[in-house]
């Protein structure tokens, strides 16, 4: 959310031709307070990809982070055409900044095998990207049989282009085990900068373990780097790995600095039963060194075994955090999904909120839980359409532009909604039941 209120949004579309969809895009929005769109950004509020990547309509470029920097510029980074990942920085008016990398943006194009995994942005503009790398050799079709995967940090100067001060020409390698699977990183107030992850000791592609070992024997690794890319060898290999009691397995998604001696993160843990994966939510603190800070739970981590366990069939459960940030009272807000129904895999938004109390304590409340509901058929083509909902809820149509288009209530079962004959195009359906649980879905009109 930018200073003034306005929302921005990056994600991904489908590329259509002659009415066939299917591959994804690059978008980017702005919306007024109102939710309208804000038409001074890009064209008529939005950019796709051949807005910000000049000359290409690449399909499949797909942003994945979103800075908002002090001067209302953003930087972006993802996928981009070619699936090479990018850095880019745009004016306030949603347009490439020309004076940055080649049209406004840097392409990794010296790297084989890489993926986007990150970005963070330093004080004086400079910028920080995390890759993962495998060793697949194009040309003779294998994957080293000693190494699977590594960590990859890069760091761009202002204008755009790899610093050379920084690791080599301007690239770090960080390589935790055989297969290093990369989230995130952050930079500390202090200039080091953090990269967290999952690692284990099997090969990803050649193990013979179940998932290859995933979810088994990785590991949650926090490693840590000087300004130079070096690695800060003040912990022994410059890095470490963590496994939580009672679990197998543990997986860091995201870090962010709480203060100058903290840093959170969050992520899963998980252990196998009767060969299904059972994952719990985790939020772990650190010290500037990777020491978990006991104060924090008494432990240093907290565990959420908020998943549903069947009585036939899969029974596996998910409690997984993706990311974490804090909120202005000190709270510590963590989102993800979990499976909501016992038995079932399907996935819900998970938030939760942590807060500290005149002692200290952590409390926890979960925000908010998504509805289990369905409409169909989808794309309605006569104006009428199906809701079943497991609950009595109310529900709404809105369209792209903010317009409710149709307010009314459904019981529990299933509903027939009446459409205006006259309104095309796509709405997002609403639905809020009685205590609280929300769910959206998207619905085509024909």
């Amino acid at each position: 959310m930018q200073q003034d209120g306005k929302i921005v949004l990056v994600g991904e579309s489908e590329y259509c031709i002659n009415g066939i969809c299917g591959a994804s895009q690059f978008i980017m929005m702005r919306l007024n307070t109102d939710g309208t769109l804000d038409t001074s950004f890009g064209n008529n509020g939005h950019l796709l990809t051949n807005d910000v990547f000049t000359g290409s309509t690449g399909t499949y470029s797909i942003p994945k982070s979103l800075y908002i920097l002090p001067n209302g510029k953003f930087m972006i980074g993802g996928t981009g055409p070619g699936g090479k990942p990018f850095i880019g920085r745009l004016n306030s008016n949603g347009f490439p900044d020309a004076t940055y990398g080649t049209n406004g943006i840097f392409s990794v194009t010296n790297l084989p095998s890489i993926s986007f995994k990150d970005l963070v942005v330093g004080p004086n503009g400079e910028t920080y990207g995390l890759l993962s790398q495998t060793s697949w050799n194009v040309s003779a079709g294998v994957y080293d049989t000693a190494d699977y995967s590594n960590s990859v940090v890069f760091k761009l100067t202002p204008n755009g282009s790899y610093d050379p001060t920084f690791g080599t020409n301007g690239i770090q390698t960080i390589d935790t085990d055989v297969t290093d699977t990369p989230f995130s990183l952050t930079l500390s107030s202090a200039g080091k900068i953090m990269v967290i992850g999952s690692s284990m000791p099997e090969h990803f592609w050649f193990s013979t373990m179940t998932q290859s070992g995933s979810g088994q024997v990785n590991k949650g690794f926090f490693a840590l780097l000087n300004s130079n890319g070096t690695l800060d060898t003040s912990i022994p290999n410059g890095f470490k790995t963590f496994v939580f009691p009672q679990d197998l397995a543990a997986t860091f998604t995201k870090i962010i600095e709480r203060n100058a001696n903290e840093f959170l993160i969050t992520g899963y843990s998980t252990t196998l039963v009767n060969g299904n994966f059972q994952h719990k939510g985790l939020v772990v603190s650190v010290n500037n060194q990777g020491t978990l800070n006991t104060s924090f739970n008494g432990t240093g981590y907290m565990g959420f075994d908020h998943g549903q366990v069947g009585t036939s069939g899969w029974n596996g459960k998910l409690a997984n955090f993706l990311d974490i940030d804090l909120t202005p009272d000190n709270g510590i807000l963590l989102t993800g999904y979990r499976n909501p129904t016992a038995g079932a895999t399907k996935g819900s938004i998970y938030i939760l909120k942590l807060t500290f109390g005149p002692t200290s304590n952590l409390a926890v409340e979960e925000i908010s839980r998504e509805a289990v509901f369905s409409a169909y058929p989808n794309p309605v083509t006569n104006h009428h359409f199906m809701i079943n909902s497991d609950e009595a809820a109310a529900i709404q149509l809105v369209s792209l532009d903010g317009r409710i288009l149709y307010e009314s209530e459904v019981s529990e079962g299933v509903s027939q909604i009446t459409m205006d004959p006259d309104y095309k195009g796509v709405a997002i359906l609403k639905l809020q039941t009685q205590d609280g649980k929300a769910g959206t879905r998207k619905v085509l009109f024909e």
